[in-house]
């Protein structure tokens, strides 16, 4: 019988992927990835994403990932500094080369889109009881410091929400219900009625490819 683990993402900018429109502007989507969750769940578990493929396919393979956004927040731009090839003949790219500490390097500056003062809950559909135990405790003492899709993206508070027997539990969020109206995102089967397939599911092959699975959107 599974368990339903929430996952509260607090944090004042936050950060979700999505596609690499040029080599100096990435994007982000507008809502927690299953990607972005299994790495966020590794950090806390202490699992190293590309030298422990086996346990990742483990934590990827016994989760489906159901998301309550609570607030989609509004986009802004950052920077970051990535990568180490620039054209010095481009007045703009030579303008953003960064020379590293000690010099012997560069890496050039590109714009990062963020999500401000969004929230989500996240509802971790667990089958594997040992498994669901080691994702609580470390939902509570993280081995390593989770963040939200970046270094800079900190959490407000801690991710532990508790831990449900059903599905329908986790979303009546007793004692504080959720507003009605609200959207929740349902992890389905391929053949669900309205299914809507996402590219967000990892491959874990130890790089940063992903393929479809598909959810469902609802209200509460």
């Amino acid at each position: 019988m599974p368990s339903f683990v929430k996952v509260c993402l607090r944090g004042h900018t936050m950060s979700f992927g999505g596609e690499m429109v040029s080599p100096k502007w990435r994007g982000t989507n507008d809502r927690p990835t299953m990607s972005f969750v299994i790495g966020f769940l590794c950090s806390c578990m202490g699992i190293p994403f590309r030298r422990a493929l086996s346990e990742v396919r483990l934590l990827r393979n016994s989760l489906k990932i159901h998301t309550i956004i609570l607030s989609r927040g509004r986009r802004e731009v950052d920077f970051q500094t990535a990568g180490t090839s620039y054209d010095l003949a481009d007045p703009f790219e030579k303008m953003c080369r960064v020379i590293k500490p000690g010099g012997g390097g560069t890496s050039d500056i590109y714009k990062k889109e963020l999500l401000v003062d969004a929230k989500f809950d996240i509802i971790l559909e667990v089958e594997n009881g040992d498994l669901s135990n080691r994702i609580v405790e470390a939902l509570k003492n993280p081995q390593w410091f989770p963040f939200i899709g970046r270094k800079s993206n900190h959490l407000s508070d801690m991710p532990f929400g508790g831990v449900y027997d059903s599905l329908e539990k986790a979303i009546e969020n007793q004692p504080t219900p959720y507003p009605k109206g609200t959207v929740w995102i349902q992890h389905v089967s391929t053949d669900a009625e309205k299914s809507e397939p996402i590219k967000d599911y990892p491959l874990c092959e130890g790089d940063n490819r992903n393929t479809v699975r598909y959810v469902r959107e609802c209200l509460i």
